[in-house]
């Protein structure tokens, strides 16, 4: 989680596709790209994980999946270009409830390269990193356990 939190503030969309899905991935991209034309960087910072707690675990087409609930405290806000606050309050520190899925793939490579993992769409010819078709971002492989979700349940 942290690590994923601290890729997206730093905008390594190099490390984001190491650590989550494709589809959370192009998420998160095009999120980033607004904050970028916006010219807003998103500072989190002083991770505190409070509560984590295993809630589901399931295989799912060959496919492990683990839900856990994590309830993490930390500094939260948006920044401009001339480092002034447009949301949030950098002296606040903000606790979060979230629902994260976690999934790994049995043999840790996509099984079929020859389609898009986003739509589905055939991937003919040369594979670059684009889908003709929706324009996904296309990962090669994950390794190990990679995010697929995360949703925020409360903040307080």
């Amino acid at each position: 989680f942290v690590e994923t939190q601290n890729a997206w503030m730093e905008i390594d969309t190099d490390k984001l596709k190491e650590l989550v899905t494709n589809e959370l991935f192009n998420t998160y991209n095009t999120q980033l790209k607004v904050l970028e034309a916006k010219k807003q960087k998103n500072i989190m910072s002083d991770f505190v994980n409070n509560f984590i707690d295993i809630s589901h675990v399931e295989e799912v087409d060959g496919h492990m999946n683990i839900k856990v609930t994590l309830i993490a405290s930390f500094h939260d806000y948006v920044v401009n270009d001339k480092d002034v606050v447009v949301r949030g309050n950098k002296n606040i520190i903000v606790n979060n409830i979230y629902e994260i899925t976690y999934v790994a793939q049995e043999n840790k490579k996509r099984k079929n390269k020859n389609v898009c993992p986003s739509c589905g769409a055939p991937l003919e010819g040369k594979v670059t990193n684009k889908c003709p078709y929706c324009n996904s971002t296309i990962i090669s492989s994950n390794h190990g356990w990679v995010m697929s979700k995360k949703e925020a349940k409360d903040r307080y």
